[in-house]
């Protein structure tokens, strides 16, 4: 469980966070976020996520690459992927 409070844009955002799984083979994560004030009428969010262990990198991937699958409008039968190179220039992106 991950419990967390932040401000973010002038708003109080309060997370709580259940992980649950093996984690070796699946895991699955359920998180609420409340907003407030609300964030353009939104005072709750809440999102699930699950991963799976499909087995050893395909040719082409690395470790920690991710694939995201089922997702409309990303093109590609809705995959997007990102590898652990393209995480870092997204996160040193985000910090400026």
């Amino acid at each position: 469980m991950v419990d967390s409070v932040c401000t973010h844009e002038g708003r109080t955002v309060t997370s709580h966070m259940t992980i649950s799984g093996n984690m070796n083979t699946d895991y699955r994560m359920e998180s609420t976020s409340r907003f407030m004030p609300p964030m353009e009428g939104i005072s709750t969010m809440d999102s699930t996520m699950t991963g799976k262990w499909l087995g050893a990198c395909k040719p082409g991937q690395t470790h920690g690459s991710v694939t995201l699958s089922g997702m409309p409008g990303m093109g590609a039968g809705g995959a997007f992927k990102m590898d652990p190179e393209m995480m870092k220039r997204m996160q040193q992106q985000y910090s400026r």
